[in-house]
This record gives C-alpha cells, sequence and structure tokens, in this order.
C-alpha cells in the first residue's frame, strides 16, 4: 500500500541536547571575580573578616579541653533559622604549623562535629576554604527560639599552631558563592558588573572566562542625578526710590559691576541667577543690598594742622602749629613750631600728656627701644633713700641712712664690671668689693686688700714664712698670706724617733697660732706603703706637739691649714 502525503509537518522547540552555561564577573574580559553561580547576600553583618589567632597545645586538644574556638558576640543569631531551610556556612582558615599534622572542625549549635565539615591540616598548607550546607530540622531546634551559633575546633594541633580566620559568610541554599557584604553594607560595585555565556553539550561549565565571550553589561542602570547648582551670577541697579525693581535679568538698566550711591540715585538692588542642571534651569531672586545716607550737620573738628591760627575757635579744640617760626596768638600765647595746643575757651594751653596723668598696670604692654637717655627711680622713706639709674651701660644702685651716715651701692657696668662699696661716714671706713675680667678684688681701709686673678692670689703684706723646730732635727715650716697659715712638716725614718708614745714639740710665735685649738695627722709611710697617721696638734697657746705611735720608725710628710687668731 501507499500512502502519499499532501500536507507538510513542522516540528519546532526541539531539544537538541545543547546545555547553555553563564557565568559571571566584574571586568570585560572575565578575569576579575569569575564565577559560575550568582552571589547571594551575607546574612552575617560586616563580612566578619576576622584575622584570629588561635595557639594550639598539644596533641587531642580537644579531649583535654583545649582552645575551642566561639564566635558568639557576631556569628551567633537570632530569629534566621527555620526548619526545612537550608544555609551554607563558609570561611577561609590559614594554619601556620611547622611540625606534626592536625585537623579542624565546625558546627552549627546543637549539631554533630563528624556531620557538619573537618578539613586535615598539615605545615606545608597556607590557605584552606572550608565549606559546608546545613538543613535545618527538628534536630536543631533549642529553647533559644530557634537561635543558633557556629563552633570551631582546633582539634589535635601541634603545640604553637596558629590559626587565621577570614571570609566567613551565612547565605541561603546548598552552594558556596563568592563572598558578598550583607543586605545593609552592598552596593552596586559590590555585584557582578558582566555576564557571559556558552551552550554546549557537556553539563559540566567551563572556568575558563574565554568560553563565555562576549562578556556584556548586565547591572541595572543607576538613578538619575539629583537637581544641583551650575552657576550663580549677579548684577546690579540703582534706583531713586525704595520700589523694588521688577526688571528682568536681561534688561540692561542691570550692571554687571557694582553702582555707588548717590545723593539722587539712594537705593541699591541686586539680581541674583541661580542656573541648575535640570529644568527649571533658572531662578532670579531680587533683593536691596544698601540706601545712602543723608548728609548730617558738620561736626566741630577735633584737631587742626595749620600754619595759622584757626579763625574759628571753640573749648576742646586742639591745634598742631606746622609752622618754622614763632607765632603770636589772638591771646597773646607764643606758639612754638611742630607743638601741639588746647584751647580751653580763653587761651592757648600746650597739650602735654603729664606723669600724674599716666595710670600704668602692666608694663608688659609697652614695647620699643629707649635711646641716648636715663631712667632714674627715687624711693624715700624717712632717713632711708633708695635710687635706681640706668643710663647707657651702667646700671646703679644706692641705698643711703641718714640716720647711720652710711651709704651702700652696687654698680653693674657692661666694661667694668661689678662694685660693692660701704661707706661710713662717721669713722671714715670704706670696704669694696669688685669683680670684672682682670679678677676678684676685695679691700678695707682698716686692713689689707686682696686679689684674686687666673695667675693666683696677692695680698698687700704678701707671704710670710717662718720655721720652727721640734727636735730631732725635724722642722716646721708655716706660711701665711693674710689670715691664713698653713704648716707643714717633712721627716724621713733617719730622724723621726721609733717606739709607742714617743714625742716631739715645738713653740709656734705669737702671730702664727691659730684661733683655736688645731689637731691633724700627717701620713707616715714605709717605702711607698701607707702605714698610719702621725697626731699633731696645736694649741692656741703656740705648742705643738707630735706623737708617734708606732714601735717602729717610718718617713712621714703633710700640712695642714688653720686660721690665725
Amino acid at each position: 500500500m501507499t500512502i502519499v502525503a499532501s500536507n507538510s509537518l513542522t516540528v519546532s522547540n526541539v531539544n537538541d541536547g545543547t546545555i547553555t552555561h553563564v557565568a559571571y564577573a566584574n571586568s570585560a574580559d572575565g578575569t576579575d571575580g569569575f564565577t559560575t553561580v550568582y552571589p547571594n547576600l551575607n546574612l552575617l553583618n560586616a563580612g566578619f573578616n576576622l584575622n584570629i589567632a588561635m595557639v594550639g597545645t598539644g596533641e587531642n586538644n580537644y579531649n583535654q579541653g583545649g582552645p575551642r574556638f566561639y564566635i558568639n558576640s557576631g556569628l551567633y543569631m537570632s530569629q534566621l533559622f527555620n526548619i526545612g531551610d537550608i544555609f551554607t556556612v563558609s570561611f577561609s582558615f590559614k594554619v601556620e604549623s611547622q611540625t606534626a599534622s592536625g585537623q579542624i572542625m565546625a558546627q552549627i549549635d546543637g549539631g554533630s562535629w563528624a556531620t557538619y565539615a573537618k578539613a586535615n591540616i598539615s605545615p606545608s598548607e597556607s590557605e584552606i576554604i572550608l565549606t559546608q550546607s546545613i538543613v535545618v530540622d527538628e534536630t536543631f531546634i533549642t529553647s533559644n527560639n530557634n537561635s543558633r551559633g557556629i563552633k570551631i575546633n582546633l582539634n589535635k594541633a601541634p603545640t604553637s599552631t596558629k590559626l587565621t580566620l577570614t571570609n566567613f559568610k551565612l547565605e541561603i541554599g546548598n552552594k558556596r558563592t563568592p563572598w558578598m557584604p550583607s543586605s545593609s553594607e552592598v552596593t552596586t560595585a559590590d555585584w557582578p558588573s558582566y555576564i557571559g555565556q556558552y551552550s554546549d553539550f557537556t553539563s559540566t561549565a567551563s572556568t575558563d572566562p574565554a568560553k563565555y565571550v562576549p562578556w556584556t553589561v548586565f547591572k541595572g542602570i543607576d538613578g538619575n542625578n539629583g537637581r544641583g547648582i551650575v552657576s550663580s551670577e549677579q548684577k546690579y541697579q540703582l534706583t531713586q526710590t525704595s520700589a523694588k525693581p521688577v526688571d528682568p535679568w536681561d534688561n540692561s538698566v542691570w550692571q554687571t559691576t557694582q553702582p555707588t550711591t548717590t545723593a539722587t540715585n539712594k537705593y541699591l538692588w541686586s539680581i541674583t541667577r541661580t542656573t541648575f542642571n535640570l529644568a527649571p534651569l533658572t531662578q532670579d531672586i531680587v533683593e536691596q543690598k544698601a540706601v545712602y545716607g543723608d548728609k548730617g550737620t558738620d561736626g566741630n573738628p577735633g584737631k587742626i594742622v595749620s600754619d595759622t591760627e584757626p579763625t574759628t575757635r571753640f573749648k576742646g579744640l586742639t591745634w598742631k602749629y606746622s609752622g618754622t617760626a614763632d607765632l603770636t596768638a589772638i591771646d597773646g600765647t607764643v606758639i612754638k613750631p611742630n607743638v601741639e595746643y588746647y584751647y580751653n575757651g580763653t587761651h592757648w594751653i600746650i597739650n602735654l600728656i603729664e606723669a600724674n596723668q599716666i595710670h600704668v598696670i602692666d608694663l608688659s604692654a609697652i614695647s620699643g627701644t629707649f635711646t641716648n637717655g636715663s631712667i632714674k627711680n627715687v624711693a624715700i622713706d624717712g632717713p632711708v633713700t633708695s635710687t635706681i639709674l640706668i643710663e647707657k651701660k651702667h646700671i646703679l644702685f644706692t641705698f643711703s641712712d641718714s640716720s647711720q651716715n652710711t651709704t651702700n651701692t652696687l654698680e653693674l657696668d657692661s666694661q667694668q664690671g661689678y662694685a660693692n662699696t660701704f661707706v661710713d661716714s662717721n669713722s671714715g671706713r670704706t670696704r669694696t668689693v669688685q669683680a670684672n675680667f682682670q679678677g676678684f678684688f676685695t679691700s678695707d681701709t682698716d686692713g689689707p686688700s686682696a686679689q684674686l686673678t687666673p695667675y693666683g692670689v696677692y695680698v698687700t703684706n704678701g707671704l710670710q714664712t717662718t720655721t720652727v723646730s721640734l727636735g730631732s732635727g725635724i722642722n716646721a715650716t708655716l706660711a701665711k698670706i693674710g689670715q691664713m697659715c698653713q704648716i707643714s712638716i717633712n721627716s724621713n725614718s733617719s730622724n723621726v724617733p721609733a717606739g709607742n708614745g714617743v714625742a716631739l714639740s715645738g713653740n709656734i710665735p705669737a702671730g702664727w697660732r691659730p684661733a683655736i685649738g688645731t689637731p691633724f695627722e700627717v701620713m707616715m709611710y714605709s717605702g711607698t706603703a701607707f702605714q698610719r697617721p702621725l697626731h699633731i696638734t696645736i694649741g692656741t697657746d703656740g705648742k705643738l706637739s707630735i706623737v708617734n705611735a708606732s714601735a717602729s720608725s717610718y718617713w712621714c710628710f703633710g700640712g695642714t691649714t688653720y686660721m690665725l687668731a
């Protein structure tokens, strides 16, 4: 039998077995942020990019109560989990270990370590992404109204293992997607901007961005810009009345430069045009800027500078005469050149500022330089007169007491130095202390004078010496300068008596004796080694005694200085 078809049959939308693969990226070539899964928002605020280091304490530290890490403050969620919901928890961690390997595990609060996620670690690993999908069922319901927390445990970690946890993400679904911020933090720039796709007969999508070309922009269009100011201009106009002008912006009565008000055109107005980027594009505002003030009556001049006398005079008028020669005023006053005068209603008076008109509270307000003059301050208190004089390079302080007939002076001079003098006019006695670059000087009209210089000490009575015999051929040498005397004893083992209690004695003459009894000691040596002191005493009667407390004979030397009587 032959069948002849008289009509044609068209079949459409027949699946030929091809599969379309889609990918997303942040760049036009697909290389930046490439992903085949469109990202979900993070359910955790701040993304929990935590950099937390945890140090291991040894083998099987979890069973020993070791470093179990709980993230309760941020990863502990409330009113989020419902029965049947599917969530994915993911985070990155970096383990730093130089020895044996360990294990990291994590769980949802109430779940099992074994059923959640675990990863073995070794010294060679640097960063691992740990991810696990969680299906919330009855076994996860707690009394805390479906609240859940995430726990991380570093198990069987060797001592000194360090763990850093970053990029926490909790998202809806059973697939891990690229990290994203939460809904309260996300911006347009955080989402992928480009999409690419291709089709083939393989169910597995390629991870090569080149397979998805051309990449096209698919991100939503940004909203319209708001209305803003582009520019602002101002013009001006003068009017004779206070009526507000109604002239438009383009009228020539408005000037681009501000005019000056006059007695006729008293009122100054401005018109400000603001231009916007969106319609309405312009806005004009007219405002009054200023009003010309009418001239008041003339006031009396405060001061006249003239080489002629003012014809109109009134009390309080000040006139500075600018002429070069004396001028006799109408009232008979002789007016001096370059001098200021005050008219008191009858006569011209020199306008001076008297010292008793100045009340100074704080001299710090005065600044400047005082040139070629002197400052003198005199204070009198009964018989005592105090004077301070500052003049050029010299300062002089004087204190005089007329009841005692005495005077103290202190002088400071940049060239002459320092001098302090006391004068008693009753006795005619003068005592002086001076210091300058030549040295230190002191003198008394009742006694000697002395000078201390870098080269030594000089006194008017000079250096005097004498010698006192102590017996056994031993002498004491005395040297005095002023009121100071130095005694020195030099000897050796050949003439120092040996034996305990052996004594030598001598008599110091008057004028060389100390003000008070003076005991001192002389160092005794044997060879170069110090042995013991030699006891010496000088009395106010001039008696000098030496006691050798040793049974042996040594050589000795020494000396001391004392004040004369």
